[in-house]
């Protein structure tokens, strides 16, 4: 069973780490973030279906925002995704106009791709659009051992050191 996600509703388990690298980055945001904010149109498969199944399908079909938060006068759209492509780019041109729709009084809407590594032709789509993002690659925890084979035995309690 994979990981359960209590803190940072909507983000899944392998893009935390780079999540929580960018709120050590930025400890002047403000704690009250936005997790899994739904915009888009409302879309009911209508009455041929049971009452819980449409309630289902209807909360499953919104478009979800990871995180929106106020920030130094802007709202901040935020995707937050470990390896991001084009569909991220995607996600944030179109989340900031479903964003205004559904909250018209919100104001200076900027989206802002949270990544830890941006695959082939990301970045040319995200500056051609104007898309701010921020990086944050995996923190190094150990020394790699080197490649090879080892022509040693292991060393026991038993084995005399050279």
């Amino acid at each position: 069973m994979g990981l359960f996600n209590i803190f940072y509703p909507h983000i899944l388990p392998v893009d935390i780490p780079v999540w929580q690298r960018f709120l050590a980055a930025h400890p002047s945001l403000p704690a009250d973030i936005d997790y899994d904010v739904r915009v888009g149109i409302e879309q009911d498969p209508g009455p041929a279906f049971p009452d819980n199944i449409r309630q289902m399908a209807i909360t499953l079909a919104y478009k979800r925002i990871d995180a929106v938060v106020q920030f130094e006068g802007r709202t901040l759209i935020i995707e937050i995704t470990r390896r991001a492509g084009l569909k991220a780019v995607g996600q944030l041109i179109t989340y900031p106009l479903l964003y205004a729709i559904k909250y018209p009084q919100a104001t200076n809407i900027t989206p802002l791709l949270v990544a830890e590594e941006l695959l082939p032709d990301t970045e040319t789509a995200l500056n051609a659009y104007g898309i701010e993002y921020q990086l944050y690659p995996p923190i190094p925890t150990a020394v790699e051992a080197p490649t090879g084979t080892i022509d040693k035995q292991p060393i026991s309690k038993d084995t005399p050191h050279e």
